[in-house]
C-alpha cells in the first residue's frame, strides 16, 4: 500500500511520530511526536501536520510537521522542532529537522536536528 498510511514512524536516532488519523482530502495528518535531546529530557506531544501528493499517484509525497510544548511543573522549556521531507513508496520518509527552545528563565537555543531516516 502506498500513501501516508496510519502508524508509527521512527527515526535512525530514536525520534517518534506516530500517526494517528489523515485526510487526503485536505491534506492533514494527526498525531503524536516524542522527541529527544531537550535540555530536560524527552518530550511527548499531540501534533498535526500536512502532506501533498505530487502527482496522481499516492507517493512520492511531501510531508511536514511542527511539534511544540510549552513550560509546565515538570518541564520548564518551550520547544518548537519542525520537520519537512518526503515519503516514498516503501513508507520510508526522509526529514531534516530544526529546533528552537526557550526556557521559563530566559535563555534560548536555536539549532538543527539533521536529516534522519524514518521507518514504518
Amino acid at each position: 500500500m502506498s500513501g501516508l498510511q496510519n502508524g508509527t514512524y521512527k527515526a535512525d536516532t530514536g525520534f517518534v511520530l506516530t500517526i494517528t488519523s489523515s485526510d487526503p482530502k485536505v491534506s492533514v495528518f494527526e498525531g503524536t511526536y516524542e522527541a529527544l535531546g531537550t535540555p530536560h529530557g524527552k518530550f511527548t506531544v499531540p501534533v498535526i501536520g500536512r502532506f501533498y501528493y505530487v502527482g496522481s499517484g499516492l507517493t512520492p509525497l511531501s510531508i511536514a510537521f511542527l511539534a511544540v510544548t510549552r513550560p509546565n511543573d515538570t518541564f520548564p522549556y518551550c520547544v518548537e522542532d519542525a520537520w519537512v521531507g518526503t515519503l516514498d513508496s516503501d513508507n520510508t520518509f526522509k526529514a531534516t529537522g530544526v529546533r528552537a527552545w526557550l526556557s521559563n528563565d530566559g535563555k534560548s537555543a536555536m539549532e538543527a536536528l539533521g536529516t534522519k531516516i524514518w521507518k514504518k
